[in-house]
């Protein structure tokens, strides 16, 4: 979900109150090119994911493009939990 959140992410479900609590997370962050972030701006997430899949440098992106058909609170959860147990394995203490 975008920094800022604009009318058509409100239209899917996406409350002011979850994307101040989510926006930030680690789930929600996509590693981009400067220019495709700024193409891909506040897009919806089904706009966006072609253009991960298809013209972004990083794998994590594409990778991203290809495990998730929709972008929402419950996505962004989850994939949050996923990167941190991903990071607990990698870094144990």
């Amino acid at each position: 979900m975008p920094q800022k959140i604009t009318k058509e992410w409100l239209d899917t479900g996406i409350t002011n109150e979850i994307h101040e609590k989510l926006r930030d997370t680690i789930g929600n962050l996509v590693t981009l090119s400067e220019a495709l972030n700024k193409e891909v701006s506040q897009s919806l997430f089904s706009e966006k994911k072609p253009k991960y899949a298809v013209k972004s440098k990083y794998s994590l992106a594409r990778k991203l493009a290809s495990e998730y058909d929709e972008w929402t609170a419950a996505t962004i959860v989850a994939r949050s939990e996923k990167i941190g147990n991903w990071m607990i394995e990698r870094w144990p203490r």
